[in-house]
């Protein structure tokens, strides 16, 4: 079978090969495997459960989150930080999971038969990937050396859980052993039979300047968290279900090609937008429109088409001709041989410290908006989500404090005298 037309990696075309040994589920296989991988999850955590020790360090783990939610400020790499925020927020931002949970260690604290402490792990609906990435902690704190990033963050969370104390550390890998790996099996086995989903999406867009490999590649990420999150009681189809995921990886690394720059999903599709609609514009009257009516046709107000449309004229390649008439390049005027470090120092200490002070005209939580957005406490700067996400309010609510923050900061008459005589 011929997926792809031209030049193909020939590692893509003989994966494919090997993925065409897995023939496509039905609704029922789709469901069997599922379960399967369910079982196993809940059978990771019963072993947990059932050891004195674990029972401990899951109790833990459960008053953390309740207690002392993570910080994105504790990783270093931050996509730890989301990996674990996103297994974890269904349950952590849910009242209803509380009850069920607690009701969970009671039965087990009262040494309750092994069905009610598996019909009380199921009420809790705790992510199957959360129960596994636990026994995987567990696992390495007995000696085995498992990868697994959502285990990974939990161990950043908390470095005393890699290495918690379990005193039959032989017998509860053994334990943890067979469900781990039933688990994996399963997932794989959903992921492999579905693959052929990643080749039909990654031919689609093979001629996005991309190498199809790499498509590929972010597709099956993208499969292989779909079939991490499937829950087949609730009705539908793992291949419908997987579609979404799938697509959607291979669509950011499509919009996020050829740019220096990488800005975020969203504004990505809004820019994508305006060059439609500008094209369609240019097909029907065959002039350039102007911001005006980009707005009016687009639907987006005509400040933040004004914004999008300087985002696509950012970046320019530091060997281009900086003028067409002369052969300077834009590198030659990179350095000022007329700057004073000393003095530029001295005036950026000044300027810091007005600013800190004129800072304290606004609420406690627009000084904390303004100085993480702009890194004034000498960290790298914070996102809209990440303060979004310590503030537990929306992103646009943080956007909108930003801007009121900024608003009386402009009117200000001590900083602006103070930019000006900077800029002279």
């Amino acid at each position: 079978m011929v997926m792809f037309a031209g030049d193909i990696d020939e590692n893509v075309d003989f994966f494919f090969g090997e993925a065409e040994r897995f023939p496509l589920l039905n609704a029922e296989q789709e469901q069997t495997i599922d379960q399967q991988k369910w079982d196993f999850a809940h059978q990771a955590l019963l072993q947990l459960l059932k050891d004195p020790d674990g029972k401990d360090f899951v109790t833990e783990v459960c008053c953390a989150m309740l207690e002392q939610p993570a910080n994105i400020e504790q990783f270093a790499q931050r996509n730890h930080y989301f990996t674990l925020k996103r297994d974890l927020k269904a349950i952590a931002n849910s009242k209803s999971w509380l009850t069920p949970t607690q009701a969970l260690i009671q039965a087990v604290q009262t040494g309750a038969p092994e069905t009610e402490v598996l019909q009380r792990i199921e009420a809790s609906q705790w992510p199957a990937t959360f129960m596994v990435g636990l026994a995987i902690v567990a696992e390495r704190a007995c000696g085995r050396n498992r990868k697994d990033t959502l285990a990974d963050a939990l161990a950043i969370w908390n470095p005393s859980w890699q290495t918690w104390s379990f005193e039959r550390k032989e017998a509860l890998r053994r334990g943890l052993m067979g469900p781990v790996q039933g688990y994996l099996a399963a997932r794989d086995k959903l992921v492999m039979h579905n693959v052929r989903l990643v080749y039909k999406l990654a031919r689609e867009k093979q001629n996005r300047g991309i190498a199809v490999r790499d498509l590929v590649q972010e597709g099956i990420i993208g499969l292989v968290r779909a079939a991490e999150k499937f829950d087949y009681r609730l009705g539908f189809r793992f291949s419908t279900y997987a579609y979404n995921w799938t697509n959607q990886h291979i669509q950011r690394v499509c919009e996020g090609n050829g740019s220096l720059v990488t800005y975020p999903t969203h504004v990505t599709q809004e820019v994508n937008a305006l060059y439609r609609v500008r094209n369609e514009w240019m097909d029907r009257r065959g002039e350039e429109p102007s911001l005006a009516e980009l707005a009016e046709h687009s639907g987006f107000t005509l400040e933040r088409v004004r914004e999008l449309t300087q985002l696509t004229n950012l970046t320019v390649s530091i060997q281009s001709d900086d003028d067409e008439d002369t052969n300077a390049l834009p590198e030659s005027a990179l350095v000022d041989e007329a700057a004073n470090p000393a003095l530029e120092q001295a005036q950026s200490r000044s300027l810091k410290r007005l600013l800190e002070q004129q800072l304290k005209q606004l609420d406690r939580r627009e000084q904390m908006i303004v100085t993480a957005r702009w890194g004034l406490d000498g960290r790298p700067s914070r996102t809209l989500a990440q303060l979004a996400d310590q503030l537990e309010v929306s992103r646009e609510l943080v956007r909108q404090l930003e801007k009121s923050a900024l608003r009386k900061l402009q009117v200000d008459t001590e900083l602006n005298k103070a930019f000006k005589v900077l800029s002279a």
